[in-house]
């Protein structure tokens, strides 16, 4: 095993990038680059040299702030039937006239918002349910 300096450029060795005064050990005979008008050159050390066979640590990407996802509503999975069994009385909106839709909206206190149509006015009560 050889030892050799990179003294200018870089040099992939056994998928490791090393730069210019990394020490490189091989079996190959970098010596080779030197020749010639390359921008790579090694300097081949003393077999007692220690190694540098790790890559210098690179930049971290910066990463972006994550995106807070909207907050999911939750469909009313209650039905009449389990409010009426928790004791809340939920009336029959569907067999109410408008008149006694609007007069349960007002008792409750419950906005209409300019609902006239009867399926309006009790989308409006459901809603606020």
């Amino acid at each position: 095993m050889r030892k050799f300096k990179v003294v200018a450029g870089k040099h992939h060795e056994q998928g490791t990038l090393f730069h210019q005064g990394d020490i490189v050990a091989t079996d190959n005979d970098l010596n080779k680059h030197n020749k010639g008008k390359g921008s790579i050159k090694f300097e081949e050390m003393p077999p007692n040299t220690p190694a540098k066979n790790k890559p210098k640590p690179r930049l971290k990407q910066p990463t972006l702030p994550s995106i807070p996802k909207k907050p999911t509503v939750e469909p009313v999975t209650s039905t009449a039937e389990e409010d009426d069994a928790e004791g809340i009385e939920t009336p029959d909106f569907s067999s109410m006239k408008v008149a006694e839709l609007k007069a349960y909206a007002e008792e409750n206190e419950i906005d209409l918002e300019d609902a006239t149509k009867k399926a309006d006015v009790i989308l409006a009560i459901e809603n606020s349910l």
